[in-house]
């Protein structure tokens, strides 16, 4: 009876090496999640302001197209406008050059009516 209660004591004692070996793989391996996780959420949060950045600079790009395209837009109702002016403006030389033209054709302006 003796020798089984030495024989249990043994076990108790290296059952209780065992479980302090246990203790410290469980204690590293957490230690190594928590690294783990941190380096994660750098990379995460690296990317995530990459990506910020890359948004915001699309933003001002589409900013800027659009400030461009506005000015092109002015610049051609401006055009139009000038053109529109030139073109409803009178304009003696032609009228004579018209008149010639007609008139070489054998057309008086009582004939073709009034051009304008």
């Amino acid at each position: 009876m003796l020798q089984g209660i030495k024989d249990a004591e043994a076990r108790l004692a290296q059952l209780a090496v065992q479980t302090t070996a246990v203790q410290a793989n469980l204690q590293d391996l957490q230690q190594q999640v928590v690294e783990k996780k941190q380096e994660i959420t750098a990379a995460v949060e690296g990317r995530l302001a990459n990506l910020q950045e890359q948004v915001i600079a699309q933003e001002a790009a589409v900013v800027n197209l659009d400030k461009k395209m506005l000015k092109q837009k002015k610049k051609a109702e401006r055009t139009e406008k000038t053109l529109n002016e030139e073109l409803s403006a009178d304009d003696p030389m032609m009228d004579r050059l018209l008149d010639g033209v007609f008139a070489s054709m054998g057309y008086t302006e009582d004939s073709i009516g009034h051009r304008r």
